[in-house]
Formats: structure tokens, C-alpha cells, sequence
């Protein structure tokens, strides 16, 4: 019977993916090899993600020897035009600066450095909230526009992907306040699920002065092992059921791997290296006119896109005289 039901439960879910699990200890080190033997899941929308951004992928992995699990939300990260500049830098001024390049371009954070100047960032973002692509013609504009305030760093990130954790004790652990016992009991009895309850811990918690409100952690805890696939199919069922989500812990990571993004350096550049090898010669001529006539052959890349783009309108012919 309890086979047949989680059987039921799984063939409900999404899951694109039949990795098996491996016992693994979960850390806040996201790396794009992280993912590699994870599930990949498309039914996520009922669990309480708090994602902010665009969600590209979403993975489960599971430890079998603790039956915990980590959730991670794979996101597009918004394009940004990263720079220091100095003390005496007038902020309004290259705003006002930025928005005229493209009125898109907004000051998103403005930090001072402990050893003085300013650590500026820019994204572009359209009037519905949407974040949008950063041009590298767009990024060169602005750098020659405020070159002479920058200090030693100056990037445009493009790509970024970015990863909130959700990390689970348990899948089927729960934690509030109210019903949450009688909930998971008239689960069990409906639906004829051959596993126990138990209570994790109670806490009294002062939402007002002078009067605490006990909160409790329970768990709900299958009589056979589950696989982490299982383990979720099953969580998604009580939820449906009783509208209790799991509880769990987030972690914010950014993917540490190069194929995550795309960094330009406009400080170290050289103006015209279209082939990025340190210097400009007639090859980086050659090489804008074969990605002009040729682009799906000889593509430039974003680095090298903004060295050889020499009037900031974009690659083209007179980039090569």
C-alpha cells in the first residue's frame, strides 16, 4: 500500500532526472560542479522559495544518511557596470551621466570603501521592474564618460547566474504555531500512510510584551526509506492536503565557475584588441570583419567586443580601419 501510494505521488511530480543519490555533506560552497549528480525539478511553485530573481533551474540533492536535503534556485543575476571612483567624485553627476548613454541605466548600489572613494554599481532595468542586458558598447560609454574618477577597478558582469539554497533537516519537518499536530495526524489517518509523528522541539515565542506563544517542530516521519525524489513527492502531497510547507534554512550563493558569466575588464583592456591577446594590430582588424561577415564562425567575444568597438556604437566596419 504504501508503495503503490508514494508511487502515485511521484508519477505527479515533474522530475526530469534519475541520478542517484549519494551521501553528501551540504555546504554553503556553490559551484556549478555542485549540480552535476543533483535532480533536476520543475514542480517547485508551492514550496517557500523567497527567490527574487528570474529562476533558470532548480535542483534537489539528498543526503541519504541524514534524509536531509538542499533545494537550490538557479537565477539569472542582473547584468551590472561595476567601478570604484574617487572620493571627490560627484555621484548625481554620473548618474546623470549614465542616463543619458541610456536612460535604462540606473544606480542600483553606492558604497564607500574604507580606504576612501566610492564602489558604484549600475543595472539596467526597464519601467516594468525588469532587469535588462548590459551592451558592452554601453559599459565602454560610460567608462570613457567617467574614466578620469575611476580608480583601479572597472567591470561590466554580464550572464551571472546566482543561487539561493534552501536547506532542509528534513522534508517533512514543520515548524508554527496552531494545528500543526492535528494536521499531519488527520493526514496520516486519510491517507493511510504508514509513518509517525514527532515532536522535535517547542518554543515560546514573546510577540507581544509579557505573553509568549508556544511554537512547535514536527516531523513526519515515513515508516519505509525514501529517496530524496520520494521524500519531496510526499512532502508536496501533505501540502496539498494541509497547506503546510517544509521548513527550511537559506543560504545566498553566487556560482563560482567561469560558465557562469561573462566579466569584462575595462581597466586592463587595450583599445582595438578584438582578439584579446594583449595587443592592437592589423589581426584585430581582420578579426572584426570576419565577425561582421561571419558572425556565427568567427564570433568576438564580450571582452573582446568592447576593446575593438572603438567609437561605442556597437562592432562595426570602421572599428577595423
Amino acid at each position: 500500500m504504501k508503495k503503490r501510494i508514494i508511487s502515485c505521488l511521484l508519477s505527479a511530480m515533474m522530475i526530469t532526472s534519475a541520478v542517484p543519490f549519494a551521501a553528501q555533506a551540504f555546504d554553503d560552497d556553490i559551484t556549478e560542479d555542485t549540480f552535476k549528480d543533483a535532480v533536476l525539478i520543475e514542480d517547485y511553485d508551492w514550496l517557500d522559495n523567497n527567490v527574487y530573481f528570474k529562476i533558470k533551474e532548480v535542483y534537489l540533492r539528498y543526503n541519504t544518511d541524514t534524509d536531509s536535503a538542499a533545494i537550490s534556485y538557479v537565477q539569472e543575476f542582473p547584468d551590472e557596470i561595476c567601478f570604484k571612483v574617487s572620493a571627490n567624485a560627484d555621484i548625481d553627476d554620473i548618474s546623470r551621466t549614465a542616463a543619458e548613454i541610456d536612460p535604462e541605466l540606473v544606480l542600483n548600489s553606492n558604497n564607500i570603501l574604507t580606504d576612501g572613494g566610492y564602489y558604484i554599481t549600475f543595472r539596467s532595468r526597464a519601467e516594468s521592474g525588469e532587469y535588462k542586458r548590459i551592451k558592452p558598447e554601453t559599459a565602454k560609454l560610460l567608462y570613457k564618460s567617467v574614466k578620469e574618477n575611476v580608480m583601479d577597478y572597472y567591470n561590466c558582469k554580464l550572464g551571472q547566474n546566482f543561487s539561493d539554497t534552501v536547506y532542509y533537516s528534513y522534508l517533512t519537518e514543520y515548524y508554527g504555531k496552531g494545528d500543526i499536530e492535528e494536521k499531519l495526524e488527520e493526514y496520516i489517518a486519510e491517507t493511510g500512510l504508514n509513518a509517525k509523528l514527532e515532536l522535535i522541539g517547542k518554543s515560546d515565542i514573546y510577540e507581544t510584551p509579557g505573553a509568549s506563544t508556544p511554537y512547535y517542530r514536527y516531523r513526519l516521519v515515513p515508516e519505509t526509506e525514501l529517496s530524496g525524489e520520494d521524500h519531496l513527492a510526499l512532502a508536496k502531497d501533505i501540502y496539498e492536503k494541509t497547506e503546510l510547507i517544509p521548513n527550511g534554512h537559506v543560504f545566498e550563493n553566487l556560482i563560482d565557475d567561469t560558465t557562469a558569466g561573462i566579466v569584462i575588464d575595462a581597466v586592463n583592456s587595450v583599445e582595438g584588441d578584438a582578439n584579446c591577446d594583449g595587443e592592437a594590430k592589423i589581426g584585430d582588424a581582420v578579426a572584426v570583419l570576419q565577425s561582421i561577415a561571419l558572425p556565427d564562425k568567427y564570433a568576438l567575444t564580450e571582452q573582446g567586443k568592447f576593446n575593438a568597438d572603438i567609437d561605442c556604437n556597437g562592432i562595426t566596419a570602421s572599428d577595423a580601419i
